[in-house]
């Protein structure tokens, strides 16, 4: 898929040096600091344990993943569209747009390419 084809289809033009990105949801790992056991990941996984909103500290330390899905003009690295990457948790913009949500991230707010 094209960046105009793709650009189209989320229906957002990046501008300058930005990233459009779709975020996937942190996923709770086995962590001995955070109380996070096999049995207890497996079972929020399944959705029979729901983590309260105390709790929420221990899953947002994770790092935040995402999808490129545009690109501006005036990026130097040119990051394909599809591609996933690591993006700081802050400094960055969550909005909403038609009902959808998507994350815009600076170029320098990238952190790596995952493979």
């Amino acid at each position: 898929m094209t960046k105009k084809e793709m650009s189209q289809k989320v229906g957002l033009v990046a501008l300058n040096d930005m990233y459009v990105l779709e975020e996937e949801q942190p996923r709770p790992e086995v962590d001995k600091p955070s109380g996070f056991s096999k049995e207890v990941v497996d079972m929020i996984d399944r959705g029979t344990l729901v983590i309260p909103d105390t709790a929420e500290y221990y899953l947002n330390k994770y790092p935040c993943i995402g999808t490129v899905l545009a690109h501006g003009d005036k990026t130097r690295y040119k990051i394909e569209v599809g591609t996933k990457v690591l993006f700081a948790r802050y400094g960055i913009m969550r909005e909403q747009v038609n009902g959808k949500n998507y994350v815009f991230v600076r170029e320098c707010d990238l952190h790596a390419i995952l493979d």
